[in-house]
C-alpha cells in the first residue's frame, strides 16, 4: 500500500511538473512573440521617429535581453543607413518643392486653357531665378509699349543726348507711367528726335528695343492719336519681353543703376492698380504698368511680398468681355501670390 501510494504521489508530481513545464513554455513563447512584435514595431517606426525614440527602442531590447529573452536583432542600421535615410528625405523634399512649382505651372496653364480669347503669362521667381512662360508671343501692347519708351528716354539721357529735367520731360515721364497718359508718351517719343518726323522718332524707340534684345516688341504707331499712326498693325510686345524688362529694372541693370532706380520709383507710384494689385493685400508693394484697348487687357508687375519677390506679366486679347478679362487677371494674380505666400 505504501509503495502504491508513493508511486501514485510520484505520478501526480510528474504530471504536475509536466503541466508546469508546458505552462512555462507557453509563457516563454508568448514573451518571445511579444518581444519580436515589439522589435518589429520598433524597427518599422525607425523611419518615422526621432533619434531619442530610437534610443528608447534600443533600451527596450536591452531590457528584454537582460530578462533572459533572446531577441533576433535586425541588421545594424546606424551610420550608413541613417545617411541614406537623410539623403532620401532630402531628395523627397526637393521633389516636393519642384512638384509644387510644376503644380503651379499646371494650374496656371489649366486656367488659361479655360479662358476665351488669347492669353499669355510670365512668372519669375526672383529669389530662385526660375520662371514660367505660357504662350508668350507677340501681342497687342497697348500702353505696355510705354515701358520701352521710358527705357529709350533714359538711354538717351545716359548718353547725354537728352536732359530729363528740362522741357517737361520729367513731368511727361511721370504722367506717362503713373496715369498712363497717351499724349505724354507721344511727347517723349518726339523728344528723342526733335525737329524730325514722328516716324523717325519711333526709330529711336525701336533702336533701343532691338539693342536691348526685346525680340517681340516694336512701336509702329503713336498712342491714342490716329494721326500718328504710320502703318498697318499695332504696337506689339510679349509677356517674356515685359518680364525681362522688369527684371532688369529690379536688378538695377536697365540702362544704369541710377536709371533703374528712377524707373522703379515711377512704377511704384502707379495709380492704375485695378488689375494685378487689386487682389493683393493692401500693404504689398507693387511696381506695375497696365495696358488696355477695347479688345485687350494687359498688366505687368514686380511684386514685393513677404514670401518672396516675383514678376508677373499677363496679356490677353480676343475675349468676349473686358470685365471678365480683368477679373481673370485678378484671379491669376491672387493664385500666384498665394503660391509665394501660402
Amino acid at each position: 500500500m505504501k509503495m502504491a501510494y508513493i508511486q501514485t504521489k510520484g505520478n501526480e508530481m510528474k504530471n504536475r511538473k509536466n503541466k508546469q513545464r508546458k505552462y512555462w513554455r507557453w509563457i516563454q513563447t508568448i514573451a518571445v512573440v511579444t518581444a519580436i512584435l515589439m522589435v518589429a514595431v520598433g524597427t518599422g517606426f525607425q523611419y518615422f521617429v526621432d533619434e531619442s525614440e530610437s534610443k528608447n527602442i534600443t533600451n527596450n531590447r536591452n531590457t528584454l535581453q537582460a530578462a533572459g529573452i533572446t531577441i533576433l536583432e535586425p541588421e545594424d542600421t546606424s551610420s550608413a543607413d541613417i545617411s541614406l535615410l537623410s539623403l532620401a528625405e532630402e531628395k523627397s523634399s526637393q521633389t516636393a518643392e519642384d512638384t509644387s512649382w510644376e503644380a503651379l505651372e499646371q494650374k496656371l496653364q489649366s486656367s488659361l486653357n479655360g479662358y476665351d480669347g488669347d492669353w499669355s503669362l510670365y512668372i519669375k521667381d526672383l529669389a530662385e531665378d526660375r520662371s514660367i512662360s505660357l504662350n508668350s508671343h507677340e501681342m497687342q501692347a497697348a500702353s505696355l509699349i510705354k515701358l520701352y519708351i521710358m527705357g529709350a528716354v533714359y538711354q538717351q539721357a545716359e548718353k547725354g543726348n537728352l536732359t530729363l529735367y528740362e522741357n517737361q520731360i520729367s513731368e511727361d515721364l511721370d504722367q506717362m507711367i503713373t496715369i498712363s497718359d497717351n499724349e505724354s508718351a507721344n511727347e517723349l517719343v518726339r523728344a528723342l528726335e526733335p525737329e524730325s518726323e514722328f516716324s523717325d522718332c519711333l526709330e529711336k524707340v525701336n533702336s533701343y528695343i532691338a539693342a536691348a534684345g526685346f525680340l517681340d516688341t516694336k512701336q509702329i504707331n503713336g498712342i491714342g492719336d490716329v494721326s500718328l499712326w504710320s502703318g498697318d498693325g499695332v504696337n506689339t510686345t510679349s509677356v517674356n519681353d515685359c518680364g525681362e524688362f522688369l527684371e532688369s529694372v529690379y536688378r538695377k541693370t536697365l540702362v544704369s543703376e541710377d536709371a533703374s532706380n528712377e524707373m522703379l520709383d515711377l512704377l511704384l507710384q502707379q495709380e492704375v492698380d485695378y488689375k494685378i494689385p487689386e487682389s493683393l493685400p493692401s500693404n504689398i508693394k507693387v511696381a506695375n504698368k497696365t495696358g488696355e484697348t477695347d479688345d485687350c487687357e494687359n498688366d505687368c508687375a514686380i511684386v514685393y511680398s513677404d514670401g518672396g519677390d516675383y514678376i508677373i506679366c499677363i496679356m490677353s486679347e480676343g475675349w468676349n468681355s473686358d470685365e471678365e478679362a480683368v477679373t481673370r487677371i485678378q484671379d491669376i494674380s491672387q493664385m500666384v501670390y498665394q503660391y509665394f505666400n501660402p
